[in-house]
């Protein structure tokens, strides 16, 4: 996801955490070729950061404008890197007491979208070849 690199202190640009991100993705699929692992990557992209934050407003400070970046550049990078791509901040609400940490309904709708966004893929891609007979 990516949310704790919006931190202020860490002075990362929404581009910034694309490439360490795109990095890391590229670590994953080194790993899983080297092993011979079936293995499919998925991209999340974080929610939104609340505009008023009521307890990490310094801490956070300028997040809201880099998670908005957020979802294009992880787009950007699923394509490149060839990996599934989910975007959070659509079904996800960070209005919890903090406007960091999303409710208990989001995990539930990001759950629920993911795990069919997964069968689907699954379904249709990951069926190993019969044997005739």
């Amino acid at each position: 996801l990516g949310t704790n690199d919006l931190k202020a202190c860490y002075t990362k640009s929404a581009s910034d955490i694309g490439v360490s991100i795109e990095k890391l993705v590229m670590e994953i699929k080194t790993f899983i070729e080297l092993n011979k692992t079936k293995a499919e990557i998925v991209l999340v992209s974080p929610p939104l950061i609340e505009e008023n934050l009521a307890l990490y407003s310094e801490k956070f400070r300028g997040g809201r404008r880099k998670s908005q970046d957020l979802s294009q550049i992880y787009n950007d990078i699923a394509e490149r890197q060839s990996i599934l791509f989910f975007d959070a901040a659509p079904v996800s609400d960070a209005k919890c007491s903090d406007g960091i940490h999303i409710d208990l309904e989001s995990h539930k709708r990001i759950g629920s979208l993911l795990a069919s966004m997964l069968t689907s893929r699954c379904l249709t891609h990951c069926r190993e070849p019969q044997e005739p007979g």
